[in-house]
């Protein structure tokens, strides 16, 4: 639905190859599931402009969580 309302996908605007930057997003202590993306910061509108995506699936110690972390940084016209 979103992109039929023309929103853009920071990801995929950052990173537009798929094959070459899948984002796995779900489960980076479990390298053996499926990966995916299954968060997605989307935005829209001339006075938005994306600057930054980093995606954030690894800690030193041991990952917090079943999804890794997103995030976007936008510049404001």
């Amino acid at each position: 639905m979103l992109y039929q309302l023309i929103y853009i996908d920071a990801f995929r605007e950052r990173y537009p190859d798929p094959i070459k930057n899948i984002g796995r997003m779900c489960s980076p202590e479990f390298p053996e599931a499926t990966q995916d993306r299954i968060d997605y910061i989307s935005y829209k509108g001339k006075a938005i402009q994306l600057n930054e995506v980093n995606m954030l699936d690894e800690h030193s110690v041991k990952w917090p969580s079943d999804h890794a972390a997103v995030m976007t940084q936008f510049i404001l016209k």
